[in-house]
């Protein structure tokens, strides 16, 4: 869930959910959001920030009463830790093009799998290649195969 989707696209997505407040993830994106009866929240990401801030994210949740108040809270995160780790253990050299686009994702704290978008607007059915995978990175522009939710912190 995006904190971009209206209030109809929440409420046609959690239809079936009868809770009052809702903890999702997986988009890596903080976010605290009320529609409609629902607060919802995401925690963000302590590994892989998409949102441009280089920090691992977390969110502690507070109940009472009248319900939960979220504190978010970001920590520096040693990438140079991670980025040897990968060197280290060859992930570099044996996971390819696609290996190489999660060190991208690392690198830029931004969703680097519009790729696949690119490749399938501008070089369809073009293998999965290194050199396919330089053009997308000296080519293009990450946000334009992107959801919009990411276009976050960009200035």
């Amino acid at each position: 869930m995006y904190w971009t989707l209206t209030d109809e696209e929440i409420e046609k997505l959690l239809s079936n959910v009868e809770a009052d407040f809702v903890l999702c993830g997986h988009t890596h994106l903080p976010m605290d959001r009320q529609s409609g009866r629902r607060r919802i929240f995401n925690p963000g990401s302590v590994g892989v920030p998409l949102d441009g801030i280089f920090s691992a994210s977390y969110m502690l949740l507070e109940g009472n009463e009248q319900g939960w108040t979220p504190t978010f809270r970001r920590v520096p995160f040693d990438y140079d830790a991670v980025f040897q780790e990968f060197e280290k253990s060859g992930y570099n050299k044996e996971a390819g093009p696609m290996g190489r686009l999660v060190v991208e994702i690392y690198r830029n704290a931004r969703p680097m799998l519009g790729f696949l978008r690119w490749r399938n607007t501008h070089k369809p059915g073009f293998p999965i290649t290194d050199e396919l995978l330089d053009e997308f990175l000296a080519n293009c522009k990450w946000w334009e195969f992107s959801h919009p939710a990411y276009h976050i912190n960009m200035g």
